[in-house]
């Protein structure tokens, strides 16, 4: 999806979400307020329009507009010639996920059965949620929300839909399903690849400046602590590493953990970020 991002002031204000009912529509299918993206003291709004036709017919479109006074502030749609994808059927904001006073954000791509969280920071991707046995479009991520610290580990936790599900008899039976949260990610695009198909490793978004490493953390069930890559977190927070799967790899999990230093310069770990080769 293609982001386009507005002015952000340098420090914002944590602020709260709330839930509005979606309105349904040919066009404008869900409004949620999405707090206080630019710390400008008022509440910001996000809609959703999955049939909006400005990229591609059912391309779909996403933007937060300002509560102060309408205008732009960032905006998500269709980025390629793929009909239809209905980004934006399901919007919500998503607090500050990430503990770095800014409000996040999260809305689905019901073509890819994917839900995308956005930083609030900048508007850059953080995690896509996808679950790599449930591809059916308009299956898992059709609906989301943010839910309380489930494994009590300080951070919230997702839920994530899929009425597409089956329980291997029955057809559609649906699936409800929980996702941990973090602080910090490493997200793996595409989470399933082939030989020679190329995939970005985006680590973040933490403080700018700061020291990061990816480490491999298993492969096939079998531990394996192997550093793949140190370095510096850019002036976003973030650092993306891109490679390609090699030719004759054949059928792999491989899971993958980072680290930074957080705000008072103690370690911290990324999620875990599974990723395949077929």
């Amino acid at each position: 999806m293609a982001v386009r991002r507005g002015s952000f002031p340098a420090r914002p204000e944590p602020s709260c979400t709330s839930s509005i009912q979606p309105s349904r529509g040919p066009i404008r299918r869900e409004r949620d307020d999405s707090g206080d993206v630019n710390a400008d003291g008022f509440a910001d709004i996000f809609i959703g329009a999955p049939l909006d036709n400005r990229v591609v017919a059912d391309g779909g479109y996403a933007a937060v507009y300002s509560g102060k006074d309408g205008s732009l502030l960032l905006s998500f749609n269709a980025d390629y010639a793929l009909s239809p994808q209905w980004i934006g059927s399901r919007v919500t904001g998503a607090g500050d996920t990430n503990n770095d006073g800014f409000t996040d954000f999260m809305l689905n791509n019901q073509y890819k059965s994917s839900a995308f969280l956005y930083s609030g920071r900048d508007g850059g991707l953080l995690y896509h949620f996808q679950d790599p046995v449930s591809l059916f479009p308009g299956g898992f991520g059709y609906n989301f929300a943010l839910t309380g610290d489930l494994d009590s580990d300080g951070h919230a936790d997702f839920l994530m839909t899929d009425p597409a599900e089956s329980n291997g008899s029955i057809q559609y039976t649906g699936s409800i399903s929980a996702w941990r949260g973090h602080a910090f990610f490493v997200d793996a695009t595409p989470r399933v690849a082939v030989a020679n198909d190329y995939v970005t490793v985006s680590i973040g978004q933490c403080i700018a400046g700061n020291p990061y490493a990816l480490f491999l953390r298993d492969l096939n069930g079998t531990p394996a602590f192997s550093l793949l890559s140190f370095g510096v977190l850019d002036s976003n927070g973030r650092a993306t590493l891109v490679g390609r799967v090699p030719s004759g790899i054949g059928a792999n999990s491989l899971e993958f953990q980072a680290f930074t230093l957080d705000a008072n310069n103690k370690l911290l770990a990324s999620g875990v970020e599974t990723f395949f080769t077929q």
